[in-house]
Parts: structure tokens; sequence; C-alpha cells
């Protein structure tokens, strides 16, 4: 799917320098403006509508907003690329048919998420403001699976803060997610909020990708150590806000590490902790993989056959992440 993507908008991609900044330990509200728009251009051009030749289900005719079979419970996914990408591979729908689950997908979180969005800027976007529209009209909505927040920390880390800096920056990044999440819960009290975090990257000095060497640069170039304990921070601290009655979290730290291991002959797939012990129903802090070590570059999409992403897993990846918040959380939450 995605390797079919367009030598032109991959060239764009390929050729774009964000502006050069000084690495600070202060976080910076404009360093992801121009990457939005790249990933913006590139959901456009390339996942929602002109290389995937489907647009969205034909509508009833007599009732139109009966998309998907009355009276099924619906989970929607929402936010950044982390919703983008497994929402345009049809991710949770293939998940949720495969554990043979009563509750449905629904198609339209092309129009709720996009790639590069953060925490900080989505209250107003077209995006929040067409997820508002569907929980307020559709009650068969009972699940908002939101991802965001991952593009704040990018954007906002840095491997020379301090303690108190980084404690910042968490408190800055949820409270941003519960401004969102107490939003669509005071429309919908009945919703059920998870907030999915993420799995460890694979950055690297001279990435291909001019994007990932800004980033990483503007980071202050972490080793992956550095770079995946500061993730495993953030999601135990988000999991501790957790009410978990109305807002749930979890993470992927590790999954791929342990469906695919680390080739050629670092780390064997299935060597590390399994699926049901990352981020568990009762634990959702707790990490797997190996922290010292990034996830693959084979576990990493490609671009053109060509370039290994730093950030997006493979299509594949993405069903074992979906499967993971289904096995790990979602089947908690609604009965098949």
């Amino acid at each position: 799917m995605l390797k079919r993507l367009s030598w032109f908008a991959f060239l764009f991609l390929l050729s774009f320098s964000p502006p050069s900044e000084a690495i600070s330990a202060e976080p910076s509200s404009t360093a992801f403006t121009s990457i939005s728009k790249i990933h913006t251009f590139q959901q456009l051009v390339s996942l929602d509508y002109f290389f995937f030749d489907k647009g969205p289900p034909p509508l009833d005719p007599v009732n139109p907003l009966n998309l998907l079979e009355e009276g099924k419970d619906r989970i929607i996914l929402a936010g950044d690329s982390w919703a983008a990408f497994p929402c345009s591979f049809d991710s949770m729908e293939k998940v949720l048919k495969y554990v043979n689950s009563r509750l449905k997908n629904d198609w339209r979180c092309q129009q709720t998420s996009r790639l590069g969005m953060r925490a900080d800027e989505w209250l107003g976007t077209k995006e929040d403001l067409e997820l508002t529209d569907i929980i307020i009209h559709d009650k068969r909505i009972k699940f908002i699976y939101l991802s965001l927040g991952g593009n704040d920390v990018l954007d906002g880390w840095n491997v020379n803060m301090n303690s108190s800096e980084e404690d910042k920056l968490l408190v800055r990044i949820s409270s941003d997610l519960k401004r969102i999440t107490d939003k669509y819960l005071a429309l919908r009290p009945d919703l059920k909020i998870i907030i999915s975090g993420y799995d460890y990257p694979h950055f690297k000095l001279n990435h291909a990708i001019p994007v990932y060497r800004k980033i990483y640069n503007r980071m202050g170039r972490p080793t992956p150590a550095q770079l995946n304990k500061a993730l495993a921070g953030f999601s135990a601290y988000l999991s501790s806000l957790m009410d978990r009655k109305q807002t749930f979290y979890i993470h992927h730290l590790g999954l791929m590490q342990y469906y695919d291991g680390i080739p050629p002959s670092i780390m064997a797939p299935g060597s590390t902790l399994p699926p049901a012990h990352i981020s568990p129903f009762d634990r959702p802090e707790l990490v797997g993989g190996n922290v010292f070590v990034s996830t693959s570059e084979s576990s990493m999409m490609v671009w053109l056959k060509m370039f290994a992403d730093a950030f997006h897993p493979t299509e594949k990846n993405y069903f074992y992440i979906m499967l993971h918040s289904y096995d790990n959380l979602l089947v908690h939450l609604h009965r098949k």
C-alpha cells in the first residue's frame, strides 16, 4: 500500500528541510508545524483517497448514518500517525474480525486522524471537530482510540534535559491530553477513551530521510537507551493518571522486538517479554523488549523499498499493535 507512494510525494519528503534550530531544553510550539504539513500532504496524496483506490462504504439509502450493522458498538481511531496509518491499513477492522468481536471499527477514522498531529494543537482542528460531531450524533460509538503525545515528546524532549525539565514536559503533555478527554467525556459520559502510546523507534545519525535527521539532532542525538527510557517514563507517567473507568492507557514498547527480533543475530523473535505482559490491563506501565537497543529497521515502514522509517511500523506490525490493544485492554472493556 504505502510502497505505492508516488515519487513526487516521496521526493518532496526527502528534499524537505525544516528550519534549523539550536537544541534546547525548552519545548518549541512551532517545531512541528512544517512537519505536520508534510504529513498532511503525504496523507492526502498517498493514504486517504488517491493510492488506496477505495472510499468510504456506501451509504445505506434508508438510513445514511447506518454505515455499520445496526446495534453494533463501535470504536473509532483518532489522533496522529499511529491512528492514521492503522486506519488506512484497516488494522483495527482486521483485528476485530480476526478475534470475532462484536465490536465494530468505524471507517470515519480517515477524518479524525492526521499524520504529525500533536496533543497541544488538537483541540479546534478539523479532526477534533469531526470527532466531536461523530460522538454527538452516533451513540454507537462507545470507544475512542486516541493516539496523541508522541510528536509532543519528539519535539519537546532533549537528552540534555534534567529531571525537573522532563517533569515539566510530562505535565504539559498530560494536561493537554486531559483537556481533550474532558471535552469528549463532558459530551458523552458513557464513552471509554483509550490513549495509546508507541513502540521503540529507530532513529540514527545521518538518517536517509532529512526530517528524521532533524528530529534526531534536535533531541541531542540520544542513544537508543536514552530515548527508549524517556518513552518508557512518559508511558509510566500517563498510565498513572488514568482513572481506569473512563480513561485507559496502553503502550506497545517492545512489541516489535518480540515479533521481529533484532536481525541478523542480535535478538531472535520471541525471545523478549511476550505481548500479554507488555502494558497488561492491570499493569499498563510495564515495558517489554530491550530498552538498550532500537527497534529493528526491518520492523519499520519502508518507503519506495529503499528508505526505512524511523518511527512508523510496517502494516503487519500495525496489525499486531491493534491486536495487542484488543487482547490487553479492549477485551476487558467490551464483551464479545
